[in-house]
C-alpha cells in the first residue's frame, strides 16, 4: 500500500522559486546573446578610420572614427579578398612604381609618397618590402616556401598547408 504524502507549502514554495529564478536566469541570458549579437553585426556593418600622431616619447596616440559602410560596395579600395572572396573576374587596375621597382595600383600612388614623404619627416625610415606580385612570382615564392618545408621533414601535404598559414600570416603583419 502506497502511502500518501502530505502538503508541504514550505518545500512547494522553495521548489518553484528555484524554477522561476532559474527560468529568469535562462532569459536573461538570452537576451543578453541577443544583444551581443546584434552589437556585433553593428560593428561589423561599420569600418573604422585612424589617424595616429607621435608623441614625444615614441607612442603613438590614435584617434578613431567610426563611419557607416554599405557592405556590398564595388569601391575599388573596399573590396574584400581573401580565400573565400576572389578578385572579381572584371577588376581592372594599372600599375605605377614606386621608390625604385616597387609596382603598385596607381590610384594609391599619391597617398602612399605622401604617407612616405610623412614619415619620414618625423624621423621615421619605412622601408617597401612587398608590393605587387604578379601570379607567376606569387606561384614560384610559393612553391619555395612549400620545399623548404620538405626539406624541414614535412610531408609534401603538411607542408602546402604550413606554406599557406604562414604566408597568411605575413599577409596579415
Amino acid at each position: 500500500m502506497k502511502k500518501k504524502r502530505k502538503f508541504n507549502p514550505k518545500k512547494f514554495i522553495k521548489t518553484w522559486s528555484i524554477i522561476i529564478a532559474v527560468i529568469a536566469i535562462l532569459v536573461l541570458i538570452v537576451v543578453n546573446n541577443n544583444q551581443k549579437q546584434n552589437e556585433k553585426q553593428n560593428r561589423n556593418e561599420e569600418t573604422v578610420e585612424t589617424s595616429a600622431e607621435m608623441i614625444e616619447d615614441d607612442t603613438i596616440t590614435v584617434e578613431i572614427e567610426e563611419t557607416e559602410v554599405d557592405s556590398k560596395t564595388t569601391e575599388w579600395n573596399l573590396i574584400l579578398v581573401n580565400k573565400d572572396n576572389p578578385i572579381p573576374e572584371n577588376y581592372q587596375y594599372e600599375l605605377a612604381t614606386v621608390e625604385g621597382d616597387h609596382k603598385v595600383d596607381i590610384r594609391i600612388v599619391e597617398p602612399l609618397k605622401q604617407m612616405l614623404a610623412d614619415a619620414r619627416k618625423e624621423g621615421i625610415k619605412p622601408l617597401i618590402c612587398s608590393s605587387y606580385r604578379t601570379l607567376e612570382t606569387q606561384t614560384t615564392l610559393f612553391n619555395q616556401k612549400v620545399k623548404q618545408h620538405i626539406r624541414l621533414g614535412y610531408e609534401q601535404r603538411r607542408s602546402r598547408r604550413k606554406s599557406i598559414i604562414l604566408g597568411n600570416q605575413a599577409t596579415n603583419q
